[in-house]
């Protein structure tokens, strides 16, 4: 198993902001060691808000709506589906071990409105150290009868694909996190990407501690952008997959 990036880190300092005429173009992130200091080559991010990021204005991520009639889990208008792997590319999901870790928290509350369920995660697979940043699926299932909101956090690039049971209805989607998010949702579901590489924005650029301040954070914003109360968090430093 990999070394784990320590949550107790102090947050670096933040660069200066680069000079006019130059743009800085970075991706989202996950854990709640959010920022314990990326690659040399990368770019820190400015402090968690929804909006930070070079070039933002303080507007939400960006957002999409399903609206094809292919069924669940399938690439359709409104996704946004996973790169194809790339076999030379040393880096690749594809040449990569998957998750060696079970899922390390898991939290449930009783609520009386329509509740909100937060997946947090590092990885979705063994990653290949600092120098990688391979983008791997996550598969949620939600069984759960009603009426359901989801925020969905991870550090590395994830593609989150969503499905749902016969009874369920999923009303939003809120990703967060540092490298870029993709995903298949079912239909007609609204989804909103806040990834610092992705949108040049995010809400806490990623977690996957509970009980944390950037948990308590992420899930007050969601619930007073979407009026869910939360109901649940799952999250692990590596999962690939979740039943609920």
């Amino acid at each position: 198993m990999p070394l784990r990036r320590s949550n107790h880190l102090p947050r670096p300092l933040l660069p200066l902001a680069p000079p006019v005429g130059l743009v800085v173009a970075i991706v989202a992130c996950g854990g709640n060691a959010i920022i314990d200091g990326p690659p040399s080559e990368e770019t820190t991010p400015p402090s968690s808000g929804v909006g930070a990021g070079p070039g933002s204005s303080g507007t939400a991520g960006s957002t999409s709506t399903s609206t094809s009639t292919t069924s669940s889990g399938t690439p359709k208008p409104g996704d946004k589906p996973l790169p194809e792997d790339d076999p030379d590319d040393p880096c690749d999901v594809t040449h990569l071990p998957g998750c060696p870790d079970p899922p390390e928290t898991a939290v449930s509350v009783a609520t009386s409105g329509v509740p909100l369920h937060v997946v947090g995660i590092y990885a979705n697979n063994d990653d290949g150290g600092f120098q990688c940043h391979p983008a791997g699926t996550f598969a949620l299932e939600i069984q759960q009868p009603g009426h359901h909101v989801l925020a969905l956090s991870a550090y590395e690039p994830t593609h989150w694909a969503v499905t749902a049971g016969p009874d369920t209805v999923i009303d939003t989607i809120i990703i967060d996190g540092y490298h870029e998010a993709y995903w298949t949702v079912p239909d007609g579901v609204k989804v909103e990407e806040h990834t610092y590489e992705g949108t040049s924005s995010y809400i806490v650029g990623g977690v996957y501690e509970y009980p944390s301040t950037d948990a308590t954070t992420l899930i007050g914003h969601v619930e007073q952008a979407t009026g869910s109360q939360f109901a649940s968090f799952h999250g692990g430093y590596c999962m690939s997959s979740l039943t609920l």
